[in-house]
């Protein structure tokens, strides 16, 4: 069953009180920041398994839940299918970057967070760039939303940089994932 079937895209604004104290949530965000420490010293293909099986309960979770915990369950599932995504590039499966990014995506639209959309065309550049794809990369880098985030953090170096000082510029693909994700 896709993410598209679990979502009621019918839900109103009245319904987004998350609340934090769900028990159920609180022990899968645990479960995510264990995940992502596990994530810097094992294989990602080991982590892919446990990483789909985990976006799966809590999408399925959030698609059952009451109005107080179905928004921050659907945010949470949707950093779980951002992480398995970072995880499937590490394994050198962009195929499967691309399915866990726009799934995330739809998932944080879901959870009430309209960002992550721009966010996941920068992640789609940035997969593309690490590929060697260059017709895609240009085509995506391309577009406002990717090109404001990828200008940003090409120029932020400069304001510090002092004449003859190295150029972060093979930082920009890492600056401009994160800047989409929080400033998008």
């Amino acid at each position: 069953m896709g993410t598209g079937t679990l979502i009621d895209l019918s839900l109103s604004p009245s319904d987004r009180a998350p609340s934090a104290d769900d028990p159920l949530l609180t022990s899968f965000r645990t479960q995510f920041d264990q995940l992502r420490m596990l994530g810097q010293s094992a294989s990602p293909a080991a982590l892919l398994p446990l990483l789909a099986t985990q976006t799966r309960t809590v999408t399925g979770l959030a698609a059952g839940a009451t109005a107080t915990t179905r928004f921050a369950a659907f945010l949470l599932a949707s950093r779980f299918a951002e992480f398995t995504g970072w995880m499937a590039q590490e394994a050198g499966d962009s195929g499967a970057a691309f399915q866990w990014t726009g799934e995330a995506a739809d998932l944080a639209r879901a959870g009430g967070d309209p960002h992550l959309g721009s966010y996941g065309l920068v992640r789609r550049a940035l997969v593309t760039l690490y590929d060697g794809d260059a017709a895609s990369t240009i085509t995506l880098a391309r577009l406002p939303r990717v090109a404001g985030s990828l200008r940003v953090c090409a120029g932020s170096p400069l304001r510090g940089r002092r004449r003859g000082a190295p150029s972060s510029a093979m930082n920009v693909p890492v600056c401009a994932a994160s800047t989409a994700r929080e400033h998008c």
